[in-house]
């Protein structure tokens, strides 16, 4: 009865942390950043280990004392970060077996475990962004948080909290030590300009504009999302002109977000009627891009930007092409009273295909939770913009081979199914 009741509570617990995770918006989703996963493990040891957990804190209490000779071995480590508690007591003892684990001679560790990620990702559950920074920047910690998912869990986590500053620190960090011969992780850099974005100064837009030029210069192409979070910048500091060309990098000019930027930089640049065309192409289309139950594919605080200059323009002809294509608009749902801002902020949830999947499993071991046992297990890093997949999650923790974006297998099937070939259907 007792055992029972103990389990309830550290259940409610483990439900109270997740909801302090939850209340507040990354940039990543938590399922993106592998931070579900990394809870429900957790809790599962926490459950198995209940009647052993408090005589192993005071044994690697005395283990971590300065005047102790005996070893944090990485079984002892990996169990210490799974069972932590949100408590000042745990979270020091914690710190001090990762310096110690970190210190001791390398010739006696033979695994490939990366540690960094998964303490972030255990911070990050704990929303403890001060902490982790600290961590992070520690001497004793040199290199212990060297891999390119630990700097984006961390950037993630600061952004969260408003910490833009700090993520631009972070950013220099990898810059210096380019981990894994990468001096621009995509995933990192988009963070990176969300925070200079949210800064909204003279400064983050100067810095804005220097980033571009160093990735140019390296040959390295920034994915939409942080293009739009550098015009939207661009806009904001009163650049329209490069915020028009920064849009022309983007392949897709159909997001709602790329259309919405470009009639925007169009009307801060006084040109309204230039951005009718990209108006009336919505009305134009059989298929509009976007259906009454996705939502307009313009937003109101735009298509209200755009009157104003053709209110200043003071074309009789542009005047009546403009009013009359804002009302078929507004006929047909196309207008949506949403911010600019929320689409450029809202989560991303996406989870890549192999192998840039790799970035959001990446771990120090894989567990099966059906046997409680841990697998190590290596993955070398392939083509230039993968990452290091070494001692990642097991994909039975939650990323099945059967969810890869990759149809191919899908396919595959469904043709030995059918004695005609694939359908229609299959080829789209």
């Amino acid at each position: 009865m007792f055992a029972r009741c103990l389990t309830s509570a550290i259940k409610l617990v483990q439900r109270q942390q997740s909801s302090i995770f939850s209340g507040v918006r990354t940039l990543y989703s938590s399922t993106m950043m592998g931070i579900d996963n990394f809870a429900q493990v957790r809790e599962l040891q926490i459950e198995q280990t209940q009647d052993t957990a408090e005589r192993f804190r005071t044994k690697m209490g005395e283990f971590v004392d300065p005047s102790s000779t005996n070893l944090v071995f990485t079984e002892d480590l990996k169990l210490m970060v799974y069972i932590a508690a949100n408590e000042k007591d745990d979270l020091m003892l914690l710190e001090k077996m990762m310096k110690k684990f970190h210190n001791q001679n390398k010739e006696l560790r033979f695994g490939t475990f990366s540690f960094g990620p998964v303490v972030m990702r255990l911070y990050t559950l704990f929303n403890l962004p001060h902490e982790a920074f600290k961590l992070f920047k520690d001497p004793d910690l040199n290199g212990f948080f060297d891999q390119i998912t630990s700097f984006v869990l961390l950037a993630d986590l600061l952004f969260k909290n408003e910490m833009y500053e700090e993520v631009l620190e972070v950013y220099k960090i990898i810059q210096d030590k380019q981990i894994q011969n990468m001096r621009f992780p995509k995933n990192l850099t988009t963070v990176v300009f969300a925070a200079l974005y949210k800064l909204n100064t003279p400064e983050a837009f100067e810095k804005c504009v220097g980033y571009i030029k160093e990735m140019d210069e390296a040959g390295h192409q920034l994915v939409r999302r942080a293009v739009c979070f550098a015009v939207k910048l661009a806009i904001n500091q009163n650049k329209p002109e490069l915020a028009k060309e920064l849009l022309a990098r983007i392949r897709g000019q159909n997001y709602i977000t790329v259309k919405n930027l470009q009639i925007l930089a169009l009307a801060n640049l006084g040109r309204a009627d230039d951005a009718l065309p990209l108006l009336r192409s919505e009305i134009d289309n059989d298929v509009p891009s976007r259906s009454r139950d996705q939502g307009g594919a313009f937003l109101q605080e735009v298509i209200d930007r755009l009157e104003e200059e053709v209110v200043k323009l003071d074309q009789k002809e542009v005047t009546i092409e403009f009013n009359r294509i804002k009302e078929i608009l507004n006929q047909n749902a196309l207008v949506q009273d949403k911010s600019l801002d929320s689409f450029l902020l809202a989560e991303i949830n996406i989870i890549p295909s192999t192998p840039e999947r790799s970035f959001f499993e990446g771990g120090f071991n894989t567990r099966n939770p059906r046997d409680g046992k841990y697998q190590d297990r290596g993955f070398a890093p392939r083509g230039r913009d993968s990452y290091d997949r070494r001692g990642s999650f097991d994909r039975r923790d939650g990323y099945d081979r059967r969810d890869n974006f990759d149809r191919r297998d899908n396919f595959d099937r469904r043709r030995r199914e059918r004695p005609n070939g694939p359908g229609l259907r299959d080829l789209v």
